[in-house]
């Protein structure tokens, strides 16, 4: 398996993207409360080479299981990063 490895985009590189691809989301440079980082990973299929941007679950993909607030499983993620704490 090949290293796994994060990138940062800039907002600079959004505004380009978007001038040629309008699909791609804004990062909403001028209505932002506060600095919006775009974090993912680039995955590479024949000679092509997409970004697969990572985003935090909503309030609306969860679900109360028991005493616990899970991620609902009809919710298909390519990678779940899990953080366990002293709560569980």
């Amino acid at each position: 398996m090949e290293e796994f490895k994060l990138y940062s985009v800039s907002d600079e590189y959004i505004d380009y993207l978007r001038a040629i691809f309008p699909n791609v989301y804004s990062n909403k440079e001028t209505t932002r409360v506060h600095t919006r980082k775009y974090v993912g990973t680039v995955l590479r299929l024949d000679n092509y080479h997409y970004y697969i941007p990572m985003s935090s679950p909503k309030e609306s993909d969860y679900q109360i299981a028991g005493e616990k607030k899970v991620i609902k499983k009809s919710i298909i993620p390519i990678i779940r990063i899990v953080v366990k704490n002293s709560k569980g």
